[in-house]
């Protein structure tokens, strides 16, 4: 009797102890319209989209991005482009529109009069990047006019000049405030960090002193190491630097060695191990750009994978090769953000979320519609997500931006997230092992009374 007693109890004890996150549920998402926000509920031919999004200590989720009163199309680039901050209450979220502020500054520098503006990135404490149009080129974002700025979301719409001179372009800002992006140096466009007020910072090519190639820095983490692209003999490839903290480069790593496929590296999660963006590869049966990542091994080797987005793709349809697909976000969790394409689709493009391991109900290696996990979606279909944010916060999961398509048609930025608080209710998983557990201690009371 005492031994059937003493293995029903090791059995519940066994039961309450197994991992939940295969029996967890998956998220279940809410979404905001954000530009319901920037544009009166009337606006038709608008267009908003949302690059970063942060988690401020006071109970703040902030958003940055740019919005348009006129979208932009193929002959033409719209009207004018005004770089946005969004923010929220955490606690007012799904109850409350928010409000927003512009960024960037309007103010004659010199002989540059900055009319259009764009916010690219959010730093985990609340430092603002972006870059800046001259009024003298109407389409100044593809052309050859325009800087990047520096802000924080406490005075949005007080900036300071990153670089001094046209042609730079901030894509990433870390907590340190050291902006990264591509800038003009000698009429050849380089990647670049810029520290504070000092002079930007060229991280050069991979072929000094041979012909003109472009790099381009698109990402860096609190630990200075920035990610983009530099041209490997004649290929464009994903690249690591890491730079000093007055933005000295210490060392460039080609990510792409061992191939000759053009990538491009988007961004690395601030344990330095994780690095996301796309490269030219076979991968579901396609041969186009596909969604990667890198993964930085022992010994300090890193290496190349291609997300596995099968499960996306209805049977017998492929990724389509026209499109492709694009990691563009990592966070410290190892969940991956980006963009799919499916062949022959109504739809353009749409957003995925994919987990490298077992997190928050998501099973590893496994790639997730962004559109099916939200319930109640203002969005005909949610057409990328670009940011993730880096950890956890305070009563949601984790916070996600990007832009979607609306009931207008029109694109607009979206912020989505997970409302689920693992610590405050039991999960169903939980609650099943809990069931189970009682049901084990019944048994054995059961059995006892029997002998």
């Amino acid at each position: 009797m005492h031994k059937i007693r003493a293995l029903c109890f090791l059995f519940v004890l066994i039961l309450a102890c197994l991992p939940v996150n295969g029996f967890a549920a998956l998220p279940s998402y809410d979404v905001t319209d954000i530009g319901s926000v920037l544009f009166s509920s009337g606006s038709t031919g608008t267009y908003s989209t949302a690059y970063g999004v942060y988690y401020n200590n006071a109970g703040t989720i902030d958003v940055t991005g740019y919005y348009q009163a006129t979208a932009p199309s193929l002959t033409n680039s719209g009207s004018s482009a005004t770089g946005f901050l969004y923010s929220v209450p955490t606690s007012a979220l799904g109850t409350s529109v928010g409000t927003v502020a512009n960024i960037g500054t309007t103010a004659v520098d010199g002989g540059f009069q900055p009319t259009n503006n764009i916010g690219m990135a959010i730093s985990s404490n609340g430092l603002i990047t972006g870059l800046e149009g001259d009024s003298s080129n109407p389409n100044s974002f593809n052309a050859n006019n325009y800087r990047s700025f520096a802000s924080t979301v406490t005075t949005p719409s007080t900036s300071t000049v990153v670089a001094a001179g046209y042609n730079t372009q901030a894509a990433g800002i870390n907590s340190s405030g050291v902006v990264a992006g591509q800038m003009d140096f000698g009429g050849t466009q380089h990647a670049f960090v810029a520290v504070g007020s000092g002079a930007p910072v060229d991280l050069g090519t991979a072929n000094p002193g041979g012909p003109a190639l472009t790099s381009f820095a698109q990402g860096i983490n609190n630990a200075n190491q920035v990610v983009g692209q530099d041209t490997w003999n004649g290929v464009q490839q994903a690249t690591l630097w890491t730079v000093s903290s007055n933005g000295a480069k210490l060392s460039e790593t080609n990510l792409g060695a061992g191939t000759t496929n053009p990538s491009m590296a988007k961004a690395i999660n601030n344990a330095g191990n994780v690095i996301v963006g796309f490269a030219y590869g076979t991968a579901n049966g396609v041969t186009s750009y596909q969604p990667s990542d890198w993964i930085l091994g022992s010994g300090g080797t890193w290496t190349e994978n291609f997300l596995n987005l099968s499960n996306l793709i209805p049977q017998g349809d492929m990724l389509s090769s026209d499109l492709g697909s694009y990691s563009f976000s990592v966070n410290d969790d190892g969940l991956i953000v980006g963009q799919y394409s499916l062949q022959g689709s109504a739809d353009p493009s749409e957003a995925f979320i994919y987990a490298t391991n077992a997190v928050d109900g998501f099973a590893a290696d496994t790639a997730y519609d962004l559109s099916s996990l939200i319930s109640d979606d203002p969005f005909s279909y949610l057409d990328a997500a670009a940011f993730i944010t880096g950890s956890d916060i305070p009563g949601i999961n984790d916070a996600i931006v990007g832009e979607g398509v609306d009931s207008k048609g029109d694109t607009q930025a979206f912020l989505a997230w997970d409302p689920s608080d693992p610590v405050s209710t039991p999960e169903p998983a939980t609650l099943g092992l809990m069931g189970l557990g009682f049901l084990g201690m019944a048994f054995a009371r059961r059995m006892a009374r029997s002998w």
